[in-house]
């Protein structure tokens, strides 16, 4: 049966992506599934109401704990909340569907009010006229996490006529519930309780397999190749074994014994249907799962809908609607209030070796396309997720698991979208040094015309890949500079001062094996004094320590604070009368012009906090 979202208390024009239920209206939903139907459903397909009240569909022993704290909700004198949290893929989803009808059911004073688009937000200011007194309201939210506090401003708003008639059942993955504001409200205000989903016990087990047998052998999938009295057996030993990744142990389980040995086949041909289904702003669904896909098998848990509206050309509000409820119902993608996902990563894995190896799809190339997005979505909107883990995680994820060609290539696609973001510029940079490619990493820096108000890190990368290209006396330079009051950017802090200070030293000593002057080796001895004075990691600290010891044996004495920096500016300006890039004389104040106040007064201030 098609269900009618038209609102059915029109007390007040519904939001976008809202609607209003009815119990005898989705009463109609309890009948049995057409097989088509069930079996897209026991392939993972994201349930609708339909789907979740069919009586094809069992209700798990979760449902009965959600409804429970509802059982006075005609008569509470506030407002009743419930949160149901699970793993992904845990079937929350159905649970919360089927919660919902249960609590509803047979009361027609009751009314529905559902978010059915999770990227929506939940404006306080717009639900409340929808909230009619002459019923009793059960707001239904999935993907809560970001929707909660404004729960709570709207609960606390309502007038007196609707004390103890509006409540809510929520739903959220755990993981996105704890590690976001919502994990620290107070709800002292309402009856509010927390039940879990974890794990499928005997019970359900036998209830699903039921549900599957119903279907024959197409229901059982694999499973009908095993004793029938030993199927939910089967199911429940592979649930445990599926919690022990993290995948969800629910879908895992229901995948690995309907679908284990042909999951394939079945890949390949959803990836077939998907490419005749044609986004209306261009492309394909199948190009949509693709980019999907290709995040989840990779964990790059941050494909928001501005990122993947903005690859597919897809007009971000008509991405729910062209693009995400039809993958869906293909059970094949879902999402959470932020992010999108294939259903399970072992759905993602199969996925994108079907890609690549029946359809010809360059799955690098994907990650390339969604850099560049991401950076030309940023320039409109503000991204779900931190822009940093475009710029720079993504990239640092590859070339961390050896795939050294395919960062750089995003890293390029990144800076060519933003060219004048000596951040992302010097990333770039630093990704092609760690290649071993040094010459690569310097001509990024030779596009720096001027000097950046960037980060200090672009002077102190750009000289480590001087050093790299044995252009010791630029590399100290450019160091010094990154240390400098000249810097344009902000005053030098510790991590960056100690930084620097112990790639300065390096410069340092090459200088002085080279040419001997006593005033690199006195300069490195001044470094190891004022990064001695700040805090360094343990990986500088060790740098810092051998700066001091290699000069002291060279002849260096210790020098005290304040004669620290007057010889490091000695051995900065015998650094500069080598001779150095053309480039840099034209860019850098003349080495005897820089000054250090700020390093020192920050030496200065550590020095004494460790007194």
């Amino acid at each position: 049966m098609k269900v009618d979202y038209t609102p059915t208390v029109p007390v007040a024009p519904l939001p976008k992506g809202w609607s209003v239920f009815k119990p005898e209206d989705l009463a109609a939903h309890r009948q049995h599934l057409d097989a088509e139907t069930a079996l897209r459903y026991f392939d993972g397909a994201v349930p609708d109401w339909p789907t979740a009240l069919s009586t094809s569909i069992p209700r798990r022993r979760i449902v009965g704990d959600l409804v429970a704290p509802f059982r006075q909700a005609e008569s509470a004198g506030r407002p009743i909340v419930t949160l149901l949290l699970a793993a992904a893929c845990e079937g929350k989803t159905t649970a919360l569907l089927q919660a919902a009808y249960s609590i509803v059911e047979g009361k027609n004073d009751l009314r529905i009010l559902q978010r059915r688009d999770e990227s929506r937000h939940l404006v306080p200011d717009e639900i409340l006229p929808l909230l009619n007194k002459d019923y009793i309201w059960l707001l239904l939210l999935d993907e809560a996490d970001r929707a909660a506090t404004d729960l709570q401003a709207l609960l606390k708003r309502l007038p007196p006529a609707l004390n103890g008639r509006v409540h809510a059942l929520l739903a959220c993955r755990d993981a996105d519930w704890l590690s976001s504001a919502a994990a620290n409200l107070d709800w002292a205000f309402a009856d509010f309780s927390k039940q879990h989903l974890r794990g499928l016990d005997s019970a359900d087990a036998q209830a699903i397999v039921r549900s599957w047998q119903s279907f024959g052998d197409a229901g059982l999938g694999d499973l009908a190749k095993q004793p029938a009295t030993e199927w939910a057996t089967i199911l429940e030993r592979q649930a445990k074994d599926e919690a022990q990744t993290s995948g969800g142990a629910f879908f895992g389980a229901l995948l690995a014994v309907r679908s284990g040995s042909d999951l394939r086949k079945h890949a390949h041909l959803l990836l077939e249907r998907l490419g005749q289904r044609k986004i209306p702003s261009g492309g394909t669904l199948r190009d949509a799962l693709a980019y999907i896909a290709a995040m989840h098998v990779e964990g790059l848990d941050f494909l928001s809908r501005p990122v993947l509206a903005q690859v597919l050309c897809c007009p971000l509000e008509k991405l729910h609607r062209d693009v995400l409820v039809p993958l869906g119902q293909e059970a094949a993608a879902t999402t959470t209030s932020s992010s999108i996902y294939t259903r399970h990563r072992r759905i993602a894995v199969t996925l994108v070796s079907v890609l690549s190896e029946d359809f010809g799809v360059e799955v690098g190339e994907l990650y390339v396309k969604l850099g560049r997005a991401a950076i030309i979505a940023l320039t409109s909107r503000p991204l779900p997720e931190n822009p940093k883990k475009w710029r720079f995680e993504i990239s640092d994820h590859f070339i961390d698991t050896g795939r050294t060609e395919l960062a750089i290539h995003i890293a390029e696609a990144v800076f060519e979208q933003e060219p004048t973001n000596s951040l992302t510029g010097t990333h770039l940079a630093n990704l092609w040094r760690r290649a071993k490619l040094p010459d690569q990493a310097a001509r990024v820096f030779e596009k720096i015309t001027e000097l950046t108000n960037g980060d200090r890190a672009l002077y102190y990368e750009w000289g480590v890949t001087m050093g790299e290209r044995s252009l010791y006396a630029d590399n100290a330079l450019l160091a010094a500079f990154s240390l400098a009051d000249q810097c344009p950017t902000r005053q030098v802090d510790n991590n960056s001062a100690t930084k620097s200070l112990a790639g300065l030293g390096v410069a340092l000593g090459s200088l002085y094996d080279a040419y001997h002057n006593p005033a690199f080796r006195d300069a490195r001895m001044a470094v190891a004094v004022l990064g001695g004075a700040l805090h360094a990691d343990a990986t500088t600290k060790n740098y810092i320590d051998k700066h001091a010891r290699e000069a002291a044996e060279q002849g260096a004495n210790i020098p005290d604070l304040e004669r620290a920096i007057p010889l490091l500016q000695v051995g900065i300006a015998a650094a500069a009368q080598i001779g150095l890039d053309a480039q840099l004389v034209k860019l850098l104040p003349q080495a005897e012009n820089l000054t250090f106040d700020w390093l020192k007064e920050l030496v200065c201030y550590s020095s004494y906090a460790k007194k």
